[in-house]
């Protein structure tokens, strides 16, 4: 049975709309300030991109570079993550599979194997360790690999998290801090009203909140839209899959290019990942297996005798130039955004939850988070 909106619930302090891990983690922020959080999901939390990330917590995970705002801001939410969970479990939560795995990015060739040695001196700083291990130490570390690897920077501080598991329990502490979660609950329509949103539309009721923030990743454009501002985003579709073994080939997650490898603490292994310009397709294509298939088991041969058990796909929310939308909407005083984390999302929680719960608080966006305000764009995304 859904929830029937009270006083307080139809007209709460923030309302937020999305629950991914990114509102989620939020809602709780916010609830902790005793403030009343109303978030609404259209489906059940964590059914978009949340609950299909790979959960690899790198800075410089799939980065063409080791600088600039976006990686600035990783490597402030990957230094607090492991404290972010820690609260969580003080609060009563499960484990959610945090655990310091390391990463090892792969060069195949010469031209890779400079860049990521270039790289090493920016990517080594105090809580991260960043080695370069030669094409001999690598196949030592990992035995399985095939024999044209040129080495890999090794990251052995890099941890690992289980989306799914990380994502319920997010949305647990949130309830707990005193956040309401409606789920099944599409929002309809904003209502605009000069420079305010002053309803917000479901199927079930409607809404008359203090503020509006927007967490809704590829369907933000779509919401901006309704009222009239440019919030480019698109949705880039990624497909994984999961294969069955007691032990795994690999012992450490590893990627070379789009090749992923994480190995899973029960020994099953995930394998990635695809970069699908696709719409609004979740539906998993052979094509794609195909892809990960042929780039997995070049990279590590065993990987071809495991077999499946399953494969989904999640959309990524992307913006024109890659890098989040978090901050007051221009010309609306009370509707906020935080959107557009592409494969960082679940990485980038709690920084943009605590971050943005301050802004929120002080009414202005603090300095950490300007590069990413949302009144940079103007333009609408390309279409692909």
């Amino acid at each position: 049975m859904r929830p029937v909106a009270s006083r307080s619930n139809a007209n709460p302090d923030y309302l937020i709309v999305g629950g991914g891990i990114i509102g989620c983690s939020l809602a709780r922020e916010l609830a902790r300030t005793g403030a009343q959080v109303v978030l609404l999901e259209r489906n059940a939390v964590g059914s978009e991109a949340s609950s299909a990330a790979a959960g690899l917590l790198s800075p410089t995970f799939f980065e063409p570079t080791s600088h600039g705002p976006l990686i600035e801001l990783c490597r402030q939410s990957a230094g607090i993550f492991e404290d972010w969970v820690k609260e969580l479990r003080a609060d009563g939560m499960d484990d959610v599979g945090y655990r310091r795995t390391g990463l090892l990015s792969i060069a195949l060739d010469g031209a890779e194997a400079e860049r990521l040695r270039n790289t090493l001196a920016e990517d080594n700083y105090p809580g991260r360790r960043a080695l370069w291990l030669t094409a001999q130490e690598l196949r030592r570390q990992e035995p399985a690999l095939a024999g044209h690897v040129q080495g890999a920077a090794y990251y052995p501080d890099d941890a690992h998290v289980d989306p799914a598991r990380l994502m319920r329990q997010v949305a647990r502490a949130a309830q707990h801090a005193g956040a309401r979660i409606h789920e099944d609950e599409p929002v309809r329509r904003l209502e605009r009203r000069e420079d305010r949103i002053v309803t917000v539309h479901t199927l079930q009721t409607s809404y008359q909140p203090g503020t509006v923030i927007l967490t809704t990743g590829a369907w933000t454009g779509l919401f901006g839209e309704q009222v009239g501002l440019p919030l480019p985003t698109r949705a880039v579709k990624g497909q994984l899959l999961l294969a069955d073994c007691r032990v795994s080939p690999v012992r450490t997650p590893l990627h070379a290019g789009d090749a992923l490898l994480v190995p899973w603490p029960d020994g099953r292994l995930l394998l990635g990942v695809t970069i699908e310009e696709a719409g609004f397709d979740t539906q998993v294509r052979l094509e794609g297996l195909r892809q990960i298939l042929q780039r997995t088991t070049e990279l590590v041969p065993a990987v071809a005798g495991l077999p499946l058990h399953r494969a989904w796909a999640g959309l990524r929310p992307a913006t024109p130039d890659e890098l989040p939308y978090v901050g007051r909407v221009p010309s609306l005083k009370n509707l906020w955004v935080s959107a557009g984390h592409f494969r960082k999302g679940i990485l980038l929680a709690p920084i943009c939850a605590r971050l943005l719960a301050q802004s929120l608080g002080d009414g202005t966006l603090v300095p950490e988070l300007s590069p990413f305000n949302p009144g940079r764009q103007t333009a609408p995304a390309p279409v692909s």
